[in-house]
């Protein structure tokens, strides 16, 4: 087996080096005795944290205690703790595909790391899957946030079922509070196939001008080996990996106005799925860049991101069953980026309005060679503009969102074998014709929720969601030999989008000093009821899904 060769290790590590003597670099601040008049500040939450309890829909967060200390690391786990959330890869496959009430794979889901959508996936084996397939190391996630149902923003672009954002270390998570540098390190060791898991941290914090610069780098790696089961048998491919992570993130904030993050996070992996017979060699890297800029006014709180995912897989030697695909070499590049702005409006009469609009893009981008099997070449385009606005008045509030949703997508009608329409025999099958499809969704969504208690938040939703069809679907190369010869089992450039349409009924309940004087106590329940429906021009398939979550 080829030996896999980290190269951000070397990097980070010299950065690592460098953060204490950063720490005391910053020039002090002289202390000004004259009164500044502030304006008005508004704190609201967003979702994540123990905010959940208070927000109208059927989210879900994860903070770092829980996923390091209580589930030691294990996202599986982490995810399948959620309501109408959950899992389905083998224990030989690290990749990570979210499943949200019963939905998964093709877009369904949005799973994304530091909001990079993860769109990877590469089927192989009969026991393979389409599923899109997200790599991040354990040590480094900070936390995990659930959204159920139709999503807002950018983050609901071409999403189906909803969208799971996967958190990782950053400046706070290394300093203690009041510290202006530090490091932070965890080690961990097991029986029975998990052989240890190890990550060192260090972060530094310095005065920049008015404001501050803060740097944080981490590198992380966790061996397992082929683990025992009930009756003593070692099973060999399961949990055969040694995936190596590594992370640096810079965050400037010149002022209290603009704040600007710069992250890039890598991960490399290698692992034999006894599903598929060939060893996988996974490389995975995310960067970011996000800007925000919060004069201090109702009308301007400015988000700007931009981002690029790259996932490279290789096929290196086989279990000695298979070697038709070995060999195999693929890259999945993801680029996009997404522009949003909120405001709040004072109606008088107690009577408030928040409005937030914006517009996002993506491309998704898959590139193989001849030994790409039943994964086509091909991109997938993905556009558009959305807005949601909440009026609140007494118990009330009402809210009203509409997206519009455009996409594109490109790739080969099929191949021609060696010694056929002019494909010169003894080489690889010929691509034919390019084909582009193209079309786009207008999804609406109206939320009621109202607070008679304080206490008590009952709500309801409907709303309509889409997503588009992937090149995988749309340009799969045919059946199982995939060589350009004839199969019954071809691909269908005439698919349309699968759109969904959906309830949610549901109910929040908060509780201080319940038991004893300072604790707290939180429920949120639901239950929602969809119908989806995927067409062409000579067929139809509409499924009816049902799922409760509390």
């Amino acid at each position: 087996m080829k030996n896999v060769r980290f190269h951000a290790f070397t990097l980070l590590a010299g950065t690592a080096m460098a953060l204490a003597p950063m720490a005391t670099a910053g020039p002090a601040i002289a202390q000004d005795a004259t009164v500044t008049n502030l304006q008005q500040i508004n704190v609201e939450g967003d979702g994540n944290g123990e905010g959940v309890a208070d927000v109208p829909a059927g989210v879900s967060t994860a903070d770092r205690e829980k996923i390091q200390e209580r589930y030691a690391g294990d996202v599986m786990q982490v995810l399948r703790s959620a309501p109408g959330t959950f899992t389905r890869e083998p224990a030989d496959q690290p990749g990570i595909t979210v499943n949200i009430r019963g939905m998964q794979g093709m877009g369904r889901v949005n799973s994304m790391i530091d909001g990079v959508p993860q769109t990877f996936n590469n089927l192989s084996g009969h026991g393979g899957t389409f599923d899109s397939l997200l790599y991040v190391e354990q040590n480094m996630l900070v936390g995990v946030d659930v959204t159920r149902g139709a999503v807002s923003g950018a983050e609901g672009m071409g999403t189906l079922a909803g969208a799971a954002n996967f958190r990782t270390l950053d400046v706070d998570d290394v300093l203690l509070p009041g510290r202006d540098y530090g490091a932070m390190t965890s080690v961990r060791a097991g029986t029975n196939g998990f052989d240890y898991s190890r990550l060192v941290s260090g972060a530094v914090r310095a005065k920049m001008g008015e404001g501050e610069i803060g740097i944080v780098g981490a590198l992380s790696d966790t061996k397992k080996s082929p683990y025992e089961n009930g009756d003593g048998a070692l099973y060999p491919n399961a949990g055969d990996q040694h995936p190596k992570s590594g992370l640096f993130k810079v965050n400037l904030s010149p002022n209290s106005d603009h704040t600007l993050s710069l992250g890039g996070i890598w991960y490399s992996n290698e692992f034999l799925p006894g599903s598929s017979g060939y060893n996988w060699i996974v490389e995975n890297q995310t960067y970011t860049a996000k800007y925000r800029y919060q004069p201090g006014n109702d009308l301007i709180d400015l988000s700007i991101n931009a981002y690029l995912n790259i996932t490279d897989l290789e096929f290196d030697g086989t279990n000695g069953n298979v070697s038709t695909f070995d060999g195999r070499k693929g890259t999945n590049t993801t680029t996009g980026f997404d522009i949003s702005n909120r405001m709040r409006f004072d109606l008088g009469e107690g009577t408030e309005l928040k409005l937030t609009y914006g517009g996002a893009y993506s491309r998704d981008r898959y590139e193989g060679n001849a030994k790409r099997g039943a994964n086509p070449d091909g991109t997938l385009v993905k556009a558009g503009v959305f807005s949601e606005a909440t009026l609140s008045h007494g118990i009330f509030d009402l809210t009203g969102g509409l997206r519009y949703d455009y996409w594109s997508l490109e790739g080969i009608s099929g191949y021609d074998a060696p010694g056929t329409n002019g494909c010169a025999a003894g080489g690889d099958p010929c691509p034919m014709e390019t084909l582009s499809r193209d079309g786009g969704d207008l999804n609406p969504k109206v939320t009621l929720s109202a607070r008679p208690l304080e206490w008590l938040q009952p709500y309801v939703t409907y709303a309509h969601t889409a997503r588009p069809p992937t090149a995988a679907e749309m340009f799969y190369p045919g059946g199982h030999s995939f060589d350009g010869s004839s199969d019954p089992v071809n691909n269908n450039p005439n698919l349309m989008p699968e759109k969904s349409r959906g309830w949610e009924f549901g109910v929040n309940m908060t509780a201080v000093d319940l038991l004893t004087p300072g604790d707290s106590a939180w429920l949120k329940a639901a239950t929602s009821t969809t119908a989806s429906a995927t067409t062409s021009p000579t067929t139809s398939t509409r499924t009816g899904r049902r799922a409760g979550s509390t």
